[in-house]
């Protein structure tokens, strides 16, 4: 019983909980802001977008393992996880400013929302590892 509330209430599983909550709200400001702004036309590698869609998935699928995790140890993984999605975000602000032609208001939404998403997932890394 004692296990089971440490584990409910590790700083990883929170965090994983609070990443997954607010994924589809990104994944429609971000889509909706690649459509308006013509993102295929983009010349950007296919390995890059591939990569970029790969590490996305393991993110995603590291983060439901940390939310389903019978373990304390395993809530753990969450800081690598939070570390990877800041450096995708950082990669999609990047790609937006070097070739985005066109600002679209999804894009004035979601760019602020990724910064935060940024500060809030940074500061979040050594608390998951320090515990």
């Amino acid at each position: 019983l004692i296990t089971r509330a440490f584990i409910h209430e590790a700083p990883g599983r929170r965090a994983a909980l609070a990443l997954l909550a607010s994924g589809p709200v990104f994944a429609v400001l971000w889509g909706s802001s690649l459509i308006s702004a013509h993102a295929w036309t983009w010349p950007i590698p296919f390995g890059a977008t591939a990569a970029f869609g790969a590490t996305l998935l393991v993110v995603v699928a590291t983060l439901v393992a940390v939310a389903l995790s019978p373990t304390y140890r395993r809530t753990r993984l969450a800081g690598p996880a939070c570390g990877l999605l800041v450096l995708l975000d950082g990669a999609m602000l990047a790609a937006i400013a070097l070739t985005a032609s066109v600002v679209s208001w999804p894009m004035a939404l979601a760019v602020p929302a990724s910064i935060v998403r940024i500060g809030l997932s940074a500061r979040t890394i050594p608390r998951v590892l320090a515990r």
